[in-house]
Formats: C-alpha cells, structure tokens, sequence
C-alpha cells in the first residue's frame, strides 16, 4: 500500500501539471481537455459570476434571483441573498478582488482534500479528489467549495464551533442544515441548530420557491430525485412524479440496507469517531440533495467525506461496490468527454442509482 508522502506527491504533481498547462496552454484548451469543449466555460470560474453580476443588476433596480443581466449568461443568481452581502463586502465587483476570492477558496478546498488524503491514504480518496466532479466545481469555482470548507471544519469536536460552522453553511446554501444529524447526540446543540434552521427556512422561504423556479432540472451531468423524472421523461416519454420516484428510491434502500448481507459487511466494531462524523456530513449532503433537488454533479465532492469511514470497513465486495460506484458517479464529465455517449449511458444509469 503506497504511504501518504507518496500520495502526497501524486497529489501536488497533478496540481501542478494541471496549474502548467493553463499557465502554457490557457484556461479554455486546458479545462477543454479534461472535462470536454461543450462544459468549459469563460471568462474564468463561471458560476460565481451570477454573484458577482448580481451587484451591477441591483444598481440597475432587478431582483438577481428573477432577472441578472449582469451575468455574462443571463443566469439569474440561484442562491440565498445573503450572497450578494458577500459579494458587497469582498468588492467582488472588481476582477482582481473576484480571483483573489475565489483562488482563496479552491487553494483551502485542495488543502482539505490534501489533508485527508495525508491522513487517510488510498487510491480511492485520491481518484475522488481529482474525479471530474470535484474539478468541475473547481473549474467553475461554485461555492460548493466554500460549503465543503465550512463543513470539513464543522467535524471538530467543540460542539459550539461544530454548531456556528453548520448555521452559516446553511446560511450560505440551505442544504448543509441536513448536516445537524452530526449533533443528534446532543440535544441542546441538535435542538438550537434545527429551530433557528426552520426559522431561517421560513425567511427566506420566498427566495427559496424563486431558486427553485429558475434552476433548472437536468438529465444530465447531474443527480437527484428531479434529475431521474426527467430522464424517464426525455427517454421513455413517462412522466413520472418526482415524490413518487423519492418514495420508491426510499423503500429500495431501506430494504436493501436492512439486509443481512449489507448490515455484517458495513458495521464494525469500533470505529474513530472523526471518520463517522466525516461520512455523516458527506451522507446527510448526498441523501438529501438527491431527494429534495436536482443538483449539479459538482455538489458529490461531498462524497468525498464519505470514503475515509468506507476504506475502514472490512474488505467485502459490498465495501468495493459501493467506493467504485462514487467513483464512477462522480466522473460524468470526464467518461463522456473520453469514451463519448457510452460513457454518459453508464455513469448516468450509476449516478441515478448510486
């Protein structure tokens, strides 16, 4: 098994290599390579450009969340107004306050993928960490990035700390209330995260239901409830009911994680409470995302909490299943971009059914 200074390397090495070739051969032809000509986009780090076009569209008198002509897209800015506040406050109207934000933030998000990978050394954390989920968010710089950070740290013991890091991640994108399950086991905290949870929830309710209408749900390079209704939808022509497809997805994983075989090849003994609370952060993320919402292949860089409990369970073929089918999930862009429109069959059926 290769120790962690060796995995370290790898890790620095590809970092660099990807880092030279947009320094020689550009952004665009880089990124174009990797994850495929029709997904790069420019100018640099697109999706937090509706953020930053939010603050010129409000100077010209338009909700961000409806209207935003101020993104070079004419996205509308799909995330809680709180944004904006951040966007007045870094002056990320200005380009060189915009890169500087952002590298911050994929620079800190390397660094906790770099540590865990130092402390949890596999081949498995490392196809994860360079999957082309995980480069997307990068390429796009969304502040999925952000969201991990603040949750990487929220696995602290200092239930206080634990507590702030969870609210302002929730803050920030609604879905990283769900990662309160890391407090169930003490009530007061559980019970005070939740309540101002819902209190916020009912806030912002109105921006929440103008999100939701003006993102859109796809069939493709992405994951969810949604996303599997509208790909029965475009393929078979059947429109299916999202709730109904939850309720079923629900039933056949309770079903199938109740049984004998599953429950004797996931439950150890002992377990480190750090790696547990790891892959509860990055299971409550996954499993309510892809309930609740379709969700943009980018947000499964939170699987990658997931894999340092996985690699300590005991070697089965349920353990291997399961690590290969994150792997392959989360690598859309890049199977599709290599093996063409047999690559996205195969990762959109494990994906749907991961």
């Amino acid at each position: 098994m290769l120790n962690k200074n060796i995995f370290s390397l790898i890790f620095s090495f590809i970092c660099i290599l990807i880092l030279f070739s947009i320094l020689k051969f550009g952004w665009t032809q880089t990124w174009a390579v990797i994850l495929g000509p029709t997904i790069t986009l420019k100018p640099y780090f697109a999706d937090m450009r509706t953020v930053q076009g939010a603050l010129l569209s409000i100077q010209q008198e338009f909700n961000p969340q409806l209207v935003n002509p101020g993104d070079p897209w004419g996205r509308p800015m799909n995330y809680p107004s709180v944004w904006v506040v951040i966007s007045d406050f870094f002056a990320l109207n200005f380009e060189k306050n915009y890169l500087i934000f952002i590298i911050s933030s994929v620079t800190t998000y390397l660094s906790a993928c770099l540590y865990l990978l130092r402390k949890y050394p596999s081949i498995w954390l490392l196809l994860a960490i360079f999957s082309g989920s995980s480069l997307l968010a990068i390429e796009r710089g969304n502040n999925d990035l952000m969201v991990f950070i603040l949750l990487f740290f929220s696995a602290s013991k200092n239930l206080l700390l634990k507590s702030l890091l969870i609210i302002f991640a929730g803050v920030l994108k609604i879905y990283p209330f769900f990662s309160a399950i890391t407090l169930s086991n003490n009530k007061k905290y559980f019970i005070a995260v939740t309540s101002l949870a819902g209190i916020y929830l009912v806030y912002v309710w109105p921006e929440i239901e103008n999100i939701r209408r003006n993102t859109p749900i796809s069939a493709i390079m992405s994951y969810g409830v949604p996303s599997i209704s509208e790909a029965i939808k475009l393929k078979l022509n059947v429109n299916l009911n999202s709730w109904l497809v939850a309720i079923f997805m629900i039933a056949f994983a309770v079903l199938f994680g109740n049984s004998n075989k599953v429950k004797n090849n996931t439950t150890i003994k002992t377990r480190k409470e750090n790696e547990f609370i790891l892959f509860q952060i990055g299971a409550s993320i996954f499993l309510s995302t892809f309930i609740v919402s379709s969700n943009w292949d980018y947000r499964l860089i939170f699987l990658i909490l997931c894999i340092p409990f996985l690699i300590s369970l005991p070697k089965s073929n349920t353990k291997f299943l399961i690590l290969l089918s994150i792997i392959i999930a989360s690598n859309q862009a890049i199977l599709n971009n290599v093996i063409g429109t047999l690559g996205g069959v195969i990762i959109t059926l494990i994906s749907k059914m991961i």
